[in-house]
């Protein structure tokens, strides 16, 4: 598994040099991106405090970490090989 996504690596690395555009990136890490993006401008627009900004950062970041710690021990996997 470290070394099919080592080999994708690889392979962007390549055509990123060939000025190709980026891969897309998977739909969970554009959706963690957009609730990151969605409490970073509450908090610049001035509906949250910086406590409460940072106790709903803190709270995306933590859900999407346990859900996909969840999917690895479903999966029977050594999580801290993995993470």
């Amino acid at each position: 598994m470290i070394k099919d996504e080592e080999a994708i690596t690889i392979r962007s690395a390549r055509l990123a040099r060939r000025g190709s555009s980026p891969p897309a990136r998977k739909a969970k890490y554009r959706k963690l991106e957009e609730r990151i993006c969605k409490q970073k401008q509450q908090y610049v627009d001035g509906r949250r405090s910086l406590y409460d900004y940072w106790s709903a950062l803190t709270h995306v970041i933590g859900t999407f970490v346990s859900f996909r710690q969840t999917r690895l021990r479903h999966l029977s996997l050594p999580t801290e090989i993995l993470l």
